[in-house]
């Protein structure tokens, strides 16, 4: 039986959790996707050791999390900062139907949507973006926590008078990506 997405390419150049898991699920749909990090500074969930102290290690070195969230996928390491890198990267898009990031700042390396439509003018370009691309924080970095405290819900967590409590859990996150899969598909 075909997959809903068979036969759609996915370039996926995200790190963390949000567009990692995002893509994830357009792979889980059939989408052959292609995760791109850099070859000497990858996704930096890769060096996250513990989370609220359970190791997130798995034999071989591998961590879960990052398997989690790149579950389905192929790999590829390029350096956009170098023409070369750019040119791999601009030759695969060409030949995918999306491309998935949620990296602040990517019209410095080539990789915003007017340039890379120039290579695929059908290119479904999905950014996630914890801020938005409009407004007075767009570009801002962001991560999960900074969601739970803008949004109140770390007051909301505790009982009258507490501080703001931590949520132990990537709820934003996994929305987030959630919803970045789905305008894709939409």
């Amino acid at each position: 039986m075909a997959m809903l997405l068979e036969g759609i390419r996915v370039v996926d150049w995200t790190q963390w959790h949000a567009g990692p898991y995002g893509s994830a699920l357009l792979a889980d749909l059939g989408a052959e996707v292609i995760h791109v990090e850099h070859p000497t500074m990858p996704d930096s969930l890769r060096g996250m050791e513990r989370t609220f102290g359970a190791s997130m290690q798995l034999p071989q070195g591998r961590h879960l999390i990052f398997e989690l969230v790149n579950r389905n996928k192929k790999g590829i390491a390029l350096d956009l900062s170098r023409p070369e890198g750019r040119e791999v990267m601009y030759r695969l898009v060409a030949k995918s139907d999306v491309f998935v990031t949620n990296f602040r700042g990517a019209e410095k390396l080539g990789m915003d949507y007017q340039t890379l439509r120039q290579h695929n003018p059908r290119l479904v370009y999905a950014l996630g973006s914890g801020l938005g691309d409009r407004g007075p924080d767009r570009g801002k970095p962001s991560l999960e926590l900074c969601a739970y405290a803008r949004s109140g819900a770390m007051l909301g967590a505790g009982e009258p008078g507490w501080p703001p409590v931590y949520l132990p859990a990537c709820f934003a996150d996994l929305m987030t990506g959630i919803f970045l899969a789905y305008g894709v598909i939409a």
